[in-house]
Order: structure tokens, then sequence, then C-alpha cells
């Protein structure tokens, strides 16, 4: 959890922080610059430890200089699975707050049925969580946390006697954004401003109690009582007709709807039967029957008859119930009727108890305004509000200003930032490519070196020096540099002066059987050579084409 890592921070230091002691002027922006703010990479920054190295500064055309500063830093990167020691900081109905070092967790308060109430965590006593599942479930707490990192984390709850042992599961860390230089002074300016805009209204809420308690004391109390008692009794008599209304407004619902499917169903059977009563049916009935008896019909006049008797009989029955339902529309009917003028008269009820309500509140402010008149206490009272009151807009359009240049600044800063960051890459770019050069030059130079070693004038070079060494006195003196020189191209030492034309001689042959074994080498070191020349030369000319590195600085110091 707890990590000492080594970190690398670039830094720009503007002319006018240059001093005799810049070192420690580095190490002052560094620190003030990076405790406190979160790496993505390393977690909170918690302190710096040591300055490992300072590279030289890259100075820029506006005097600005850039620093390379590795240092040693005491982070708080949490992994997952880390199990650490949390403090309970807050407790409420909603859950508790815990703090493990900067990080502050949130736990829901429904856990509290495992663990025995709220007896068993105690405010500002540390407690070790175990966040054990990796989803949230009925028995799950959720910590996220608040301060420098952003951190997601879902599991259940073990308790041990007092401690809470916290494990993290899941983690998602976002690096947090930097504030600009500069800022502090209005950071500090917007919390005095709070305080003071907090303070104004607690004098506010303490003079309008004030104002309260003297309109108590008035002599319109007994009025004020009688009249917020008739008031309270209205509101209630609103509410159980509206209760009722409700229940009549259900039952009407239901029987409209049951009015309009019997209705339909009874204009359908209607369409079907195709007679209008009973009477015509008896009648219908009475005529066939009639004709049945006065006239002789035959066996196929007979069956129409009696289907026709049938069909009537079947009619009857159908009519017979179809009267029952037109019974049960009418009682339908009525009862709707009923419902509609209860409705009317609870709604009439309750308008007349709103506009009794309404009077009765314009009574209630008459008699406030009438008792505030009579007061000099109240109006002293008023009028130090509306002084509070205007003194608080006052303070918050100076928050709102502060604000502002805050915004301006950190506009200002993202901008630099960017420039400072395209510097950089540039800087990063051009020293890539003289590295590149850097290695050509290397390797030319030794295939320079290689190349020297092939060359047959060396020969002549030793039996050039050879000759010289011959003199009038009589014993041989040969320099310790010709000697090692004879040694690498395997020719043996003279040993007088009547020697010399014998290693002359050896020399001359050693050189024609090298020449024949050296050229191919030398052919192939030069097209080497070549070939390294112009990679030189293309990276020059990238060099070249490359922008100068520039930062557009404002005018004025964003420091």
């Amino acid at each position: 959890m707890f990590y000492i890592a080594s970190i690398k921070q670039s830094l720009l230091l503007e002319p006018c922080a240059y001093s005799y002691d810049i070192e420690q002027t580095l190490n002052n922006r560094l620190v003030s610059m990076v405790e406190g703010s979160c790496s993505g990479s390393y977690g909170y920054i918690i302190s710096v430890l040591s300055v490992l190295s300072i590279s030289e500064g890259l100075v820029q055309h506006t005097g600005h200089t850039i620093f390379e500063i590795r240092y040693k830093a005491l982070t708080l990167n949490v992994s997952k699975g880390d199990v650490v020691d949390a403090m309970v900081s807050e407790t409420n109905r909603m859950g508790i707050f815990a703090t493990i070092g900067p990080v502050a967790c949130y736990v829901q308060r429904h856990f509290s049925k495992m663990v025995g109430g709220e007896r068993a965590l105690q405010k500002h006593r540390h407690h070790e969580m175990a966040l054990c599942r990796s989803r949230v479930s009925d028995k799950a707490l959720a910590c996220t946390q608040r301060l420098p990192l952003a951190c997601c984390l879902c599991a259940s709850v073990l308790l041990f006697s007092l401690y809470l042992l916290l494990k993290f599961l899941s983690l998602k860390m976002e690096q947090r954004r930097k504030r600009a230089p500069g800022i502090q002074v209005h950071i500090s300016a917007i919390k005095d401003i709070n305080n003071q805009i907090n303070s104004l209204s607690e004098r506010i809420t303490e003079y309008k109690g004030k104002i309260d308690d003297e309109l108590r004391r008035s002599s319109e109390r007994a009025e004020n009582t009688r009249i917020r008692v008739a008031i309270r009794e209205l509101d209630e008599s609103i509410r159980s007709l509206k209760a009722k209304r409700s229940t009549h407004l259900d039952e009407k619902s239901t029987l409209v709807a049951e009015f309009n499917g019997l209705k339909e169903e009874v204009s359908g059977e209607k369409r079907r039967i195709n007679f209008g009563s009973l009477d015509e049916l008896e009648k219908k009935e009475k005529e066939v029957n009639y004709k049945l008896m006065v006239s002789k019909v035959t066996p196929q006049q007979e069956r129409e008859i009696s289907a026709t008797l049938s069909e009537i009989k079947k009619k009857r029955i159908d009519l017979q119930n179809l009267g029952s339902k037109e019974s049960r529309l009418n009682v339908l009917n009525t009862r709707i009727g009923e419902l509609n003028e209860l409705l009317k008269t609870s709604k009439n009820e309750i308008d007349e108890k709103r506009k009794k309500i309404d009077s009765l509140k314009q009574d209630l402010q008459n008699l406030v305004e009438k008792g505030k008149n009579k007061s000099d206490v109240v109006v002293d009272y008023e009028k130090k509000i509306e002084e509070f009151k205007k003194t608080k807009n006052d303070l918050y359009e100076r928050r709102k200003a502060e604000q502002n240049e805050i915004v301006k600044k950190e506009e200002a800063y993202d901008k630099y930032l960017k420039a400072l960051a395209e510097v950089q890459e540039q800087e990063s770019q051009r020293k890539a490519v003289k590295e590149r050069i850097k290695r050509f030059d290397d390797d030319r130079n030794a295939l320079l070196n290689e190349q020297t070693n092939y060359n047959p004038k060396k020969f002549d070079e030793l039996a050039e020096a050879l000759k010289c060494i011959v003199g009038k006195d009589k014993d041989l003196k040969i320099p310790i540099s010709l000697v090692k020189r004879l040694n690498e191209v395997g020719v043996k030492l003279p040993r007088d002066k009547k020697d010399v034309e014998n290693t002359i001689e050896a020399l001359r042959r050693i050189k024609s059987d090298f020449e024949k074994t050296a050229y191919g080498h030398l052919e192939k070191i030069e097209r080497r050579i070549s070939e390294l020349d112009i990679k030189i030369e293309n990276e020059k000319r990238v060099l070249e084409s490359m922008p100068q590195t520039d930062i557009k600085l404002r005018k004025e110091p964003i420091y």
C-alpha cells in the first residue's frame, strides 16, 4: 500500500527565480508541486524523501529553463487485494465514513444488521474493514474514495470485535488534476468568504428567531394561535374530504366500466333477438297456435310451425335474461348519479374550506404585519436582516469574481502545460536524432581505424623508420613504439645494423602478400563508410528541418 518510488519530474524555472542557491529553489518548487498530488502510475504522492539528480537546464529563448529532476518519494498506491487498517471518522443514519490515510471510504448503514447495531462502531476508533466480494449484494457495502484517488470498491463486510478489516477488491485510479500555480491565494479568499457567508446566515437565522419570539410575546398571540388552530382543523377536514372523494372516484370508475360493458352487451343481444318486447313474442305465439287450430296443415307445415314456436320460446328466455341485465343497468346508472352528486358536493365543500383557509391566512398575515408595525424591536431586527442579506450578496459577487480568476489562471496554465509538453516532445525528438548521429559517427570512426589497419603503406612507414635508426653507432637502438609495431605485423627484430636490410626485405614480402588480401576488406570498409556518411547527412537534414523549440508564454506571469 505504501511504497518508496523513484519518480522523474519536469520543472520549469522562470528567470526571476534564478539565485546563487538554485538547487534549493528547485527543491522547494518540486515539493510544493508534487506533494499532495496524484499520479496514475505511482498513486498518491505523500512526501518527497530526497532528490536523486538534477539535469542540466534547457534554456529557452524567453529565459525560462527546463530541468529534469529525479527524486525519491513516499507514495500511497492502493492495489487489488490489499488489506488495510481503517479509522471510522463519522457515523450517521445513512452509514459510516472511514479513512485510510488520505483515502476516504463510505460504508452503507444496512450492514449494521450483521454486526449488532451502531454500538459495534465508534467514532475516532480504528477498525479493520474487509471487502470480500467483487459484486454488490443485499449485504454488500460500497466504498468510494473521495479525496485524491478515485476508487470504486464493492464487497460484503466481516466484523471482528471493534476491528473492521478492509480489503480492496476492485480499484479504479484517476489522476487528480494539478492546480495551477498562483490560485492558492484565490482559494484562501474563497474559504474566507464562505466562512463569512455562513456566519451571516447564522446571524440571519438568529434574528428571525428573535422576531418570532417577539411576535409570540405580543398581544396578538392568542388571536394568532386561534387562527393557526382553525387553519390546522380546516386542513385536516380537507384531507378527510379528499380521502372520501378518492374512495368515491374509485367506486365510480369501477361502476362506469361495468355499466359500459353491460350496455354494449345488452345492445348486441337486442340486435340479435329482433323483438322489442316480450308482448310482441306472446302475440306472435298466439297467432301461430290459432293458425294451427283453425286450419288443416300438412306435415311439412307442422314442422315449420313447431320450429317457429321453439324459436319464439328461445327468444322469450333471452328477453327475460335481457330484462335482468337492463334492471342492473338501471341500478348502476342510479348509483353513478348518486356518486356524481357526492363528488360535486365534496368538491364544493373543499373549495369553501380552501377559501376559508386563504381568508384565515390573510388575517394571520395582517396580524403579523400589525404586530410588526407596533414593535420597534421587530423593525430593527428586520433592518439588520436586510443589511446582512445585502452583505451576503456582495460576498457572493466577490466569491464569483475569485472563481472567475481561478478559471482564467487554470486556462492559462493549461495552455502553458500544453506548450511545455510540445517543447518536451520536440526536445526528445531532437535528442533521438542527435543520438542516432552520434552512433553513426562512432561506427564511422571505428571503420576508419579498421581501414588504417588494412592500409599497405604501414609497411613502407616501418621500413623508413628502420632506415632512420641505422647510424654510426655500433649498437642498434630501436624505439619501443617501433618494436611494438614490428611485433604486430609479425616481423623479427633486427639484431644489428647488418640485419636491418633483411628485416626491410621481410617487410616488403609481407606487404606484397598483404596487398592481395587487404583489397577486398578495404572495399567493404569504404562502402560501409559511404553508407554511414549518407545516413549521417540524412539525419542532419532531419535535424535542420525540425522547428526550434519555443514556448509562447504570456506577458504577465502565471506564477
